[in-house]
C-alpha cells in the first residue's frame, strides 16, 4: 500500500466511524480518562517506581523522593497505549507505534510526541491503598506525600 494510499484509507475510515475498533485493536485509545483506578498499597511503591497498574486502565503509578503521581500511558502522539504497545521502565517509557520516547516524569524525549503525559490526582487511604483518580488532572510537579 503506498504512503498516499493509506491516507486515504484512512481518511475514509475516521469519515465513516469505522477506525475506532481498528484503533482499540492496534493499541490506541479512543476513550476519555476513566474513572478511579487502584494501584494497589502503598509499601508495594518503593522510591524509583514506575509501573503499570492492575486491570486495562492507562496509567502508571509512580513514586519518587518527593512522593506518588501517576501520569497517562496514552502517547500524547498519536493516542496508542504504552502499556501494550511499547515499554514502561523505572526510567521512562516508549511507544512502539511511532518510537516516541518520555522520560520518568511524561516528559518527551524523542520521536514525534511533543507534549507531556497528562498527570492525575492519586490519594493513599489510612489502610495504605493507592488510588489514582484519572477524572482529576494535576500539574506534573504534583505529589502526593508517601509515608
Amino acid at each position: 500500500m503506498t504512503h498516499t494510499t493509506r491516507r486515504a484509507f484512512v481518511r475514509i475510515m475516521a469519515l465513516s466511524g469505522a477506525a475506532t475498533p481498528l484503533l482499540a485493536a492496534a493499541g490506541c485509545a479512543s476513550g476519555q480518562p476513566g474513572n478511579d483506578v487502584n494501584a494497589g498499597n502503598i509499601s508495594a511503591l518503593p522510591v524509583g517506581t514506575l509501573k503499570g497498574t492492575p486491570g486495562s486502565d492507562p496509567v502508571v503509578i509512580a513514586r519518587d523522593a518527593s512522593g506518588l503521581y501517576a501520569m497517562s500511558t496514552l502517547c500524547t502522539h498519536a493516542g496508542c497505549d504504552m502499556r501494550t504497545s511499547g515499554q514502561i521502565a523505572a526510567d521512562g517509557m516508549l511507544c512502539a507505534c511511532h518510537h516516541s520516547t518520555f522520560d520518568k516524569f511524561g516528559n518527551p524525549t524523542g520521536g514525534p510526541a511533543q507534549s507531556t503525559l497528562p498527570h492525575f490526582a492519586v490519594s493513599v487511604a489510612a489502610d495504605g491503598t493507592v488510588t489514582i483518580h484519572q477524572a482529576q488532572t494535576v500539574s506534573s510537579s504534583t505529589r502526593t506525600a508517601a509515608s
